[in-house]
């Protein structure tokens, strides 16, 4: 998280000019209207506010205080300072998970564990959204930033052994230009 405190004013300048409204739409239509939401991973804030805006009431966690901070200055609300594989709220709390760009820097051995912890803070038939890198293999680059790159399969069996059913993938270009292809999957709590 040292990159993400040190560059925060930077990273949240760069998501912030990035619309997501292609990602948010299905979801929006899954998470029943006024359902409270969790962001997962939520950075900066971008995607929590495009929600509240929406009219659902989110709750966002992150390590990074920096970029918790960079989200207070833009007016979010109900910030935690935490670990996604250790979420400090009850059962069944959420109507929605959203984890935009998020579980790409969790181990895929702690995978499964995060994505049950999910499903535990998520209603029956709740709504999971996520999205990460395409790819196989786990790195560390050269900022310290742990990368775990996933496949379709890969992610619908990890969804399928945690409990949700997966409802709708799709593939799209990194927003930023690079040569990078993300997979975005809408899934069910069971």
């Amino acid at each position: 998280m040292d990159f993400y405190d040190r560059n925060a004013v930077e990273y949240a300048e760069r998501a912030y000019s990035r619309n997501l409204d292609f990602l948010l739409e299905p979801f929006c239509k899954a998470v029943p209207a006024g359902g409270r939401v969790l962001d997962l991973g939520s950075g900066p804030g971008r995607d929590s506010l495009a929600l509240a805006a929406r009219g659902y009431p989110v709750v966002s966690i992150d390590r990074s205080l920096g970029l918790l901070r960079q989200h207070r200055e833009r007016g979010g609300e109900n910030l935690v300072r935490g670990d996604l594989s250790w979420l400090p709220f009850r059962n069944g709390v959420f109507d929605g998970v959203w984890a935009c760009a998020s579980l790409l820097h969790v181990a895929k051995a702690r995978l499964i564990f995060t994505l049950n912890e999910a499903r535990r803070v998520l209603r029956s038939e709740g709504v999971l959204f996520l999205s990460v890198k395409a790819g196989t293999g786990e790195s560390v680059d050269a900022d310290g930033r742990f990368w775990a790159l996933y496949e379709e399969g890969e992610l619908a069996d990890a969804l399928t052994i945690a409990g949700f059913l997966p409802l709708e993938h799709s593939r799209s270009a990194d927003l930023a230009g690079r040569e990078v292809e993300w997979i975005n999957l809408l899934a069910q709590s069971l």
